[in-house]
């Protein structure tokens, strides 16, 4: 997988599909067996993909400092935190950092477990009972312990 110079979007070819042309591209070896597949979520301090790593669906979240209201270094500091959170962390209850790099100075990515079934999606689609609610708290309560 490649990432555009112009948008710092992943794309899997050498025409970009969100700026519509030719660019040139960033590469990282670690990011080289991901295939783009679609965009989950976008904003905050980056962007999230879903990629497909050989086979696993992966969630791919790049970080582009140059983006963030609260300035490079700031957002490389929250960054390298969450990096090193994850990294520590270990429980069914949270999703796993598989690996993590910098394509520039400006580009972080994170590379995570992807999980199709997200509480937000759940709670579009009904509301959660007091009894769930609490067994979930109970549940992060322990995840981060």
């Amino acid at each position: 997988m490649l990432v555009c110079t112009a948008c710092r979007r992943p794309k899997n070819q050498d025409d970009c599909p969100r700026c519509g042309g030719p660019t040139p591209s960033h590469h990282d070896a670690a990011l080289a067996p991901l295939t783009y597949v679609d965009t989950l979520r976008d904003g905050g301090f980056g962007a999230v993909f879903k990629v497909d790593d050989r086979g696993t669906p992966r969630a791919l979240k790049m970080i582009n400092l140059l983006d963030t209201e609260a300035g490079p270094t700031a957002a490389r500091s929250s960054s390298e935190r969450e990096v090193e959170a994850l990294s520590r962390l270990a429980h069914p209850h949270v999703v796993r950092a598989v690996g993590h790099g910098k394509i520039d100075e400006h580009l972080f990515w994170l590379l995570l477990e992807y999980v199709p079934d997200t509480l937000e999606k759940r709670q579009r689609e009904r509301r959660l009972s007091l009894q769930e609610t609490s067994q979930l708290g109970v549940e992060l309560a322990e995840a981060v312990a």
